[in-house]
């Protein structure tokens, strides 16, 4: 299908690619059952490829899109309404990757509190668990990933012991799932030796047993190698936005989380770190993307239901304000 047929099957004059018509397409591509409640709305859709996937997905992405807040001042009616525009994080857009950021350099912070051992014995390793084809379709592969982590990591810790973790999916070129996984154990250590300039474990047969396709499992070489792993393997997706890995694209088919953090120790660090944000009097504003109203200093602010395209909202910015900024003044309400 042509990129023009793309946008006019997924999409109207003025509404744009949606998530729920990709997937009920997808679906009934690859055998769903079309009756299905997922397909409600769209009984009959286009069937789509993984190239369209990600070509729909990029054309998503570039789609900005609003969230219109209304605020007001209770028991002041002097004070009027206002109302703010803010554009929405979508997964790979600039927003989403400030956030990701935001978050990763938390974690780096965390994870520079927790005890690291490394040397002839380490407590840190990272593992990559791949994806066999001959096993399951793309489409069972991704829905089924997060089972396969889940069992994965309860017979580790079962074996092992307690331990923090920190979890990417990633996919390979050809749209197979793996999974990139920082493991700290509380109070395990593995007995270590190099090989072809990598740190390996002795131990690695009994970490690979409790997964069904390849197994790699390497030892930390110091604190700072921990901290590259992160940006190196956990989040390269989000920090390089590579147009051509089909990584995003297929988390936000199958509606995943880029990457999850686990471990009693590593919330712990992370628990502090917030309140120490807190108790520095950083101001924070949560916005409730259920349209309920929340209090800021007086100030009420109400989610004004629907997602709004940017360029129906841009035509009502109040005069002599930045161009690209993320969010905004309107002069007045914005008409339906």
């Amino acid at each position: 299908m042509t990129v023009q047929k793309l946008a006019d099957t997924f999409q109207g004059t003025n509404s744009p690619v949606r998530l729920e018509k990709v997937r009920a397409a997808y679906k009934l591509t690859y055998g769903f059952n079309p009756y299905s409640n997922d397909l409600t709305d769209y009984s009959r859709p286009e069937l789509v490829t993984f190239e369209e996937v990600k070509e729909l997905y990029r054309m998503w992405v570039g789609q900005d899109e609003n969230l219109l807040f209304m605020l007001e001042r209770p028991g002041d009616p002097s004070w009027g309404r206002k109302w703010i525009a803010v554009k929405c994080s979508k997964r790979g857009n600039d927003v989403y990757r400030w956030r990701v950021q935001g978050r990763i350099d938390q974690l780096r912070s965390a994870l520079q509190e927790l005890p690291i051992t490394v040397g002839t014995t380490t407590n840190c390793l990272f593992v990559t668990l791949t994806d066999n084809p001959a096993f399951s379709c793309q489409k069972d592969a991704w829905e089924g990933i997060g089972v396969r982590w889940n069992r994965f990591l309860s017979n580790i810790k079962k074996r092992y012991g307690a331990l923090a973790f920190v979890r990417s999916w990633e996919s390979t070129m050809n749209g197979r799932p793996h999974v990139h996984a920082l493991l700290i154990f509380e109070s395990a250590l593995f007995k270590t030796f190099t090989r072809e300039g990598k740190v390996r474990i002795e131990e690695k047969d009994g970490i690979a047993r409790f997964w069904d396709s390849n197994v790699d499992v390497q030892g930390a070489r110091s604190r700072e190698n921990v901290l590259a792993y992160i940006t190196k393997e956990i989040v390269k997706h989000v920090v390089t936005n590579d147009q051509d890995d089909p990584t995003l694209a297929l988390l936000w088919l199958f509606r995943k989380r880029s990457f999850s953090i686990g471990g009693r120790i590593l919330r712990a660090a992370l628990t502090r770190l917030d309140r120490s944000m807190h108790n520095s009097n950083r101001k924070l504003l949560s916005l409730d993307s259920f349209g309920l109203p929340l209090e800021l200093e007086g100030v009420k602010w109400t989610l004004i239901k629907p997602v709004r395209r940017a360029e129906e909202l841009i035509r009502y910015r109040t005069p002599g304000q930045k161009e690209g900024l993320w969010s905004y003044e309107l002069a007045e309400a914005p008409r339906s």
